[in-house]
């Protein structure tokens, strides 16, 4: 049903986030671009939307562990 708005997704910051996103939602609607189907330009593009597949989604433990190494050595190196 394209008349139905939500926010999903906190993570674990659910209270404060869910407050924020409550507002963008009402600030939305409010305005007179509501008509249109995309979030508005304001919104980070992070929570436009639903976010694309994840590649190859069984390797996703081994890209974090990959990424945490690079920021500890771009840590140690700084």
């Amino acid at each position: 049903d394209p008349s139905v708005f939500y926010g999903f997704g906190y993570h674990g910051n659910g209270v404060n986030t869910s407050v924020w996103t409550g507002k963008q939602i009402a600030d939305w609607l409010a305005s007179s671009s509501a008509n249109n189907a995309k979030a508005p330009e304001s919104l980070p593009m992070m929570v436009r939307g639903l976010s694309g597949r994840f590649p190859l989604p069984a390797l996703r433990r081994h890209y974090l562990q990959a990424r945490i190494a690079l920021f500890r050595l771009t840590d140690w190196l700084s």
